[in-house]
């Protein structure tokens, strides 16, 4: 019928310019042929021939409609695609019901027939996979594939088979090449990504994010996964392995590593992936906690002081605090004394307290460290007790250091579940 339209409308377009042509001269035209003549003039000739050629074209196209219908060879197609649709719709509640055997029979009859034959060779796959059948399903998904609307969607449940299976190396293989594909398949970008975070490859996961975030992802599960990927990435260029250690590990010479290069190469990868990371998660907490904490690690204690300050002067985080115990390249008593600064504003504050003790160790100032460690330990900080016992016993105060420990072990009790415990008797006399 489509094609009927299009060209009666091509008809009517050139009948038009015809007829534009011919008012200016209509021309004429006379055949004759043994004994009989005829005569025209040009437009009327035309239009007959335009006419004839309209009416040849719709009894055939009409001709080919019946021939459709009354035809054994029509019949039969038909009847096969109605089979097909009763088999995969058979197949697909098969499926539903786990009646995995049943279901791969009826979707692999279904597959037969081109109308049906990626959705069920799909199912059939599904099904075989179901019941362990793996060169069922590569036969399946081949069969799949081997259609142009089929490629995606076979690579895609292949690669999904291969996640489910324990190989995320193999499925991440097979999305790389999709993606060529279709590049802003949204299905195939999240099963992308959950690849490339098990695997650990942060930084090709954070460069994905920007094209992940215009899918239409949820927001939190973007956050969160965000997080994921820098926190990620900054800890993977904090920890990674010079090439000395990896020649070492397998059995090759190396020159002896120079800690203060190896710590400036660190640093100066760490502070590119800061400065490549969106202000959004450049101003979350536990990030810049990250960040700062491994600037003071790699020797960078000013930059680490800075972004500390800034940020406790905005908000107040334990964690940020913490750090100033890692920074080994300012004076100590000049931590110490920003500390006690907060701790005028937050005198029970334990983490303050404890972190004020180790940086008051540095600067050896016993007095103040003991000080600090005992007002941590009376708000029940076990590791500050630890520090004073240790303190104790390198003083030489071995009867206050051992009192000190029972009390760490009291406050470790405290936090262990009720249990019954045996009697002393009953215990020797078993004995």
């Amino acid at each position: 019928m489509k094609q009927m339209l299009v060209l009666l409308v091509l008809m009517l377009v050139a009948g038009l310019l015809l007829g534009t042509w011919m008012l200016n001269d209509p021309g004429y035209i006379l055949i004759i042929r043994e004994g009989w003549q005829v005569e025209s003039t040009l437009g009327f000739a035309l239009f007959s021939f335009i006419l004839l050629l309209t009416a040849t074209a719709m009894l055939t196209l009409l001709l080919s409609s019946v021939w459709d219908v009354v035809s054994p060879f029509g019949a039969t197609g038909r009847w096969r695609t109605y089979v097909a649709r009763q088999r995969m719709e058979a197949g697909f509640y098969a499926l539903v019901d786990g009646n995995w055997s049943k279901a791969e029979r009826l979707l692999a009859a279904a597959a037969k027939v081109n109308a049906w034959r990626v959705m069920a060779s799909l199912g059939a796959a599904q099904a075989a996979a179901e019941q362990g059948r793996e060169e069922a399903v590569r036969g399946y998904l081949d069969f799949a594939h081997d259609s142009k609307r089929g490629r995606l969607a076979a690579g895609l449940m292949a690669a999904k088979l291969s996640m489910d299976g324990g190989f995320p190396g193999e499925a991440r293989n097979m999305l790389n090449v999709l993606r060529d594909m279709a590049p802003k398949n949204p299905r195939l970008l999240r099963m992308l990504a959950s690849t490339l975070e098990g695997a650990g490859d942060w930084s090709t996961l954070c460069a994905m994010l920007p094209q992940l975030q215009k899918q239409g992802i949820d927001e939190n599960d973007f956050t969160a996964m965000s997080r994921r990927a820098w926190h990620g990435w900054l800890k993977q260029a904090a920890g990674s392995v010079d090439a000395n250690t990896k020649a070492l590990a397998h059995g090759e010479s190396a020159h002896t590593p120079d800690p203060h290069k190896e710590a400036s190469h660190k640093l100066h990868t760490l502070r590119g992936i800061w400065k490549m990371m969106p202000s959004a998660m450049q101003q979350d907490a536990a990030l810049r906690a990250q960040y700062a904490g491994y600037l003071a690690q790699f020797g960078d204690g000013e930059a680490a002081l800075t972004v500390v300050r800034k940020d406790l002067s905005e908000r107040w985080d334990d964690r940020l605090a913490a750090i100033l115990e890692c920074i080994d390249n300012v004076a100590p008593e000049r931590l110490l004394s920003l500390l006690e600064h907060w701790l005028e504003q937050r005198p029970e504050n334990a983490v303050l307290l404890l972190t004020a003790g180790r940086v008051a160790m540095k600067a050896q100032l016993w007095g103040k460290a003991r000080a600090f460690f005992e007002s941590a330990g009376r708000a029940g900080n076990a590791v500050a007790l630890a520090e004073l016992a240790r303190l104790y016993a390198a003083l030489g105060e071995q009867g206050k250091s051992l009192a000190v420990l029972e009390e760490r072990l009291r406050l470790l009790d405290l936090s262990l579940p009720e249990l019954p415990l045996p009697s002393q008797k009953r215990a020797l006399g078993r004995e």
